[in-house]
């Protein structure tokens, strides 16, 4: 997950950040900006089921923890 942010959604963002106050947006930044947008719903999703893939292993930790 870490990788794939720092490989495509930073870069997009940092040239999001340089060109704040352009007047006009470039063509290519539009249609990485849509392409982000759409590539963030899945990596969103895939985040949180990694998440709650993990709920078990903290619940056996816990336990552990607090014998």
């Amino acid at each position: 997950m870490r990788t794939w942010t720092l490989d495509d959604f930073a870069p997009a963002i940092i040239e999001v950040q340089r060109l704040a106050s352009a007047e006009v947006v470039p063509v290519r930044l539009a249609a990485r900006t849509v392409r982000w947008r759409q590539l963030n719903y899945p990596r969103v999703g895939l985040f949180l089921l990694v998440s709650l893939g993990l709920l078990p292993l903290l619940g056996r930790v816990l336990r552990f923890l607090l014998r």
